[in-house]
């Protein structure tokens, strides 16, 4: 399993595939070389997700501590993943240090600073949006797109705002 993921899938995608993979992990890597370190590398990076879902906009003191705790934890992990990875004499590289990394510990020093939790400055709110409005687009006429999507829109605002309880996948 390649821990990297095309820029096909966008954060909302990601963040539900998260618990999944730590789910499979745990059930099926246990006898493979390495598995152990995968399994509690993803649990960390799903563990972490789970306290910012469940959180609101500020920590706790001590859940801010745990959650910090289990990113650079995650981090650390994925590191010795990496560093067995360059080890390898095939020359596949699964496991690569990129910038997004360095942002997730740059990301744990400000909710440690702040208590803050970025699931209420992150992007998964937008990416949704673009999903919702995406999909609204593309049943409409090249023609008249702008024009009858952004009433759609209108429309699919107006009516979960009367009825709230509803999902828009529904």
């Amino acid at each position: 399993m390649p821990p990297e993921l095309g820029s096909i899938f966008k954060a909302a995608v990601v963040k539900s595939m998260m618990y999944w993979c730590a789910e499979f992990l745990k059930e099926n890597d246990h006898d493979v070389e390495g598995g152990h370190l995968r399994i509690h590398t993803m649990h960390a990076f799903a563990k972490f997700q789970f306290l910012v879902d469940k959180n609101g906009p500020f920590f706790p003191p001590e859940e801010k501590t745990q959650v910090v705790s289990i990113a650079r934890k995650g981090l650390i992990l994925y590191q010795k993943l990496t560093s067995n990875d360059r080890k390898r004499v095939d020359g596949r590289c699964t496991y690569k240090i990129t910038p997004k990394f360095h942002s997730f510990f740059e990301l744990s020093f400000y909710i440690d600073e702040t208590s803050r939790n970025p699931r209420y400055e992150h992007c998964y709110q937008d990416e949704d949006l673009m999903k919702q409005i995406g999909s609204i687009a593309s049943r409409t006429h090249p023609l008249t797109m702008e024009k009858v999507t952004l009433g759609r829109y209108r429309a699919l605002l107006q009516l979960f705002t009367f009825a709230p309880d509803l999902e828009p996948d529904e």
